[in-house]
């Protein structure tokens, strides 16, 4: 961006006030009404008009930023979630599977199992507890589409934010287009 002089910012502000100034040239009258110390008098004016402008702008600009942030980073973390849910749950279902199966061999071996570090024959309590693992791993996997279905949710929302950031960005435009 090209920095411009008084003679130059008073030809832009007659084509800002006619509605002729391109978005570039609106962000040299800013960066000149912001940056310039030694501004003709008859062009104070103008001044608190851009620099409000450019404070508007740089504020809108900050808080559309810290949002998609905010917005990334909490992504992060749910898809953390979901991962070490879903490791565990696979892990336990593992578990489970296979004590289920050689479980079933031991019956007709007369062996035993260690559960809860005791040692159990009872074929009626190992699948009891066996069932109830499973009744937790099924509400450990309804949590994880739980999960997932918020992750679903902030995805949208952030579709709707870059959404409303093109329309911030429209307004802009249209701003600079109805300037008299």
């Amino acid at each position: 961006m090209e920095a411009i002089d008084s003679k130059k910012a008073e030809v832009l502000i007659d084509k800002y006030l006619n509605a002729e100034t391109s978005l570039e040239e609106e962000r040299q009258l800013r960066s000149f009404f912001s940056k310039s110390e030694n501004i003709e008098d008859h062009l104070l004016d103008y001044k608190e008009l851009f620099v409000d402008f450019a404070q508007e702008i740089e504020s809108m600009d900050s808080f559309a930023n810290n949002y998609v942030k905010q917005n990334i980073e909490s992504k992060t973390k749910v898809r953390r979630v979901i991962f070490r849910l879903s490791s565990v749950a696979s892990i336990a279902a593992l578990f489970i599977v296979s004590f289920i199966i050689f479980s079933r061999d031991s019956a007709n071996i007369n062996s035993y199992i260690l559960l809860d570090g005791s040692k159990v024959e009872d074929v009626v309590l190992v699948k009891s507890k066996a069932n109830e693992n499973l009744s937790k791993m099924g509400s450990l996997m309804n949590n994880i589409k739980s999960a997932e279905n918020s992750l679903t949710i902030m995805q949208k929302a952030n579709s709707t934010l870059e959404s409303v950031q093109n329309s911030n960005s429209l307004l802009r435009q249209k701003l600079g287009d109805l300037r008299l």
